[in-house]
């Protein structure tokens, strides 16, 4: 596990994760419950690959109550 030491939120820290599966969005890897790929791979790996060719975080985060 890579740790860096930047305020969660910030923009040091999104583009730090820019391009790298992260652990909120496992499911949209593999399902939790039967552990195959989820119907959402296809798709979180074109972002994935998307970020790591611009170099931006792609913004779709529609926000939540917290």
């Amino acid at each position: 596990m890579i740790e860096i030491d930047v305020l969660q939120g910030s923009e040091e820290w999104h583009k730090a994760r820019t391009g790298i599966p992260t652990a909120s969005h496992f499911s949209k890897i593999i399902t939790p419950k039967t552990l195959k790929l989820s119907a959402e791979s296809d798709h979180y790996e074109n972002r994935l690959v998307a970020e790591r060719l611009t170099g931006c975080p792609c913004d779709d985060f529609k926000g939540s109550y917290w």
